[in-house]
């Protein structure tokens, strides 16, 4: 029998290791992110001004995990067919159930402040600031669900970058308060949630809803 002349086709190697490296190492992005975070302000603030900040960081966290993250960002990963197929219209309902956390954490932040605490103005701040937090961490998940996990290091790299800045112009232009370094955080986290709708693209009308 003669032998074929054709050449042995070349295996590729498999992506998903890189892509699983990717999530892990964004993963780290974030977790030494919130890290930072806490030691930075820990040593630039006093403790009651740290307790604070704790509270207000500790409301983010349970809106994002306890509210955004199991209803939108763990159903995309679940359903990773609409992060290819409508990906604005995960982020149409990211936007609108983080304004209305934000509503409520304003709401509640004026009450407070309007009773005499320091806890009011920043955790107002980061209320008004809720939409683009929210879509910031629904981004994240977004770029893994497609494959596409580099999308989620970018993001968390801007806030990562973006934040340390913050602190350092914080540092040397400003005393460092509570309310600067509220504003620091959130604001560099801000910046970061609009970054996904230039990955994305802006939701339109209809896909503003919680119907997804």
């Amino acid at each position: 029998m003669a032998q074929s002349s054709e050449e042995p086709v070349p295996v590729r190697p498999s992506t998903a290791g890189r892509r699983a490296s990717l999530v892990t190492f964004d993963q780290g992005i974030s977790s030494a992110s919130n890290l930072l975070v806490l030691i930075w302000i820990a040593h630039a603030l006093s403790a009651a001004d740290f307790g604070r900040f704790s509270l207000v960081f500790f409301v983010w966290v349970f809106t994002q995990n306890g509210l955004v993250r199991s209803l939108v960002s763990s159903t995309v990963m679940v359903h990773p067919e609409d992060a290819d197929e409508r990906p604005r219209s995960v982020l149409g309902a990211a936007t609108l159930l983080s304004l209305a956390v934000g509503i409520f954490c304003m709401v509640g932040g004026a009450g407070i402040w309007w009773a005499g605490s320091d806890v009011g103005p920043p955790l107002l701040l980061v209320g008004a600031l809720m939409p683009l937090l929210g879509v910031q961490d629904v981004g994240r998940y977004l770029g893994i669900a497609e494959s596409k996990p580099g999308r989620a290091v970018v993001l968390d790299t801007i806030w990562l970058v973006l934040l340390v800045g913050a602190f350092v112009a914080v540092d040397i232009v400003h005393d460092a308060t509570l309310m600067w370094l509220v504003a620091a955080w959130a604001g560099s986290g801000a910046v970061s949630g609009a970054w996904v709708f230039v990955q994305h693209g802006i939701p339109r009308a209809r896909e503003l809803s919680l119907d997804w």
